[in-house]
């Protein structure tokens, strides 16, 4: 879900949506539908507009997510792991 402010930030939304909809891999989360046009409710009763895509199911949760926590280190063979799911989701 994302706040947009201005065309560019539609257009690189859209350019994100377009690309993922391309890919068709078992490492890659698939998207199921796209709006331009969502409204989020915020707990203090304001809303706000917003443009959003559902994807599949991630089990286990998005890399950068894993990668970014502080200390982040992991053996070599789930790093090779890791390394191939990318190379085979090109």
């Amino acid at each position: 879900m994302k706040k947009v402010d201005s065309v560019a930030q539609l257009e690189s939304f859209m350019n994100e949506v377009r690309l993922l909809s391309l890919c068709s891999n078992k490492h890659i989360v698939r998207i199921r539908s796209v709006s331009i046009s969502g409204v989020l409710a915020k707990p203090s009763g304001q809303n706000k507009e917003i443009v959003y895509y559902t994807t599949d199911y991630a089990r286990h949760g998005e890399l950068y997510k894993f990668l970014e926590r502080p200390g982040c280190s992991f053996n070599e063979r789930l790093a090779r792991t890791y390394f191939f799911q990318i190379l085979e989701g090109r």
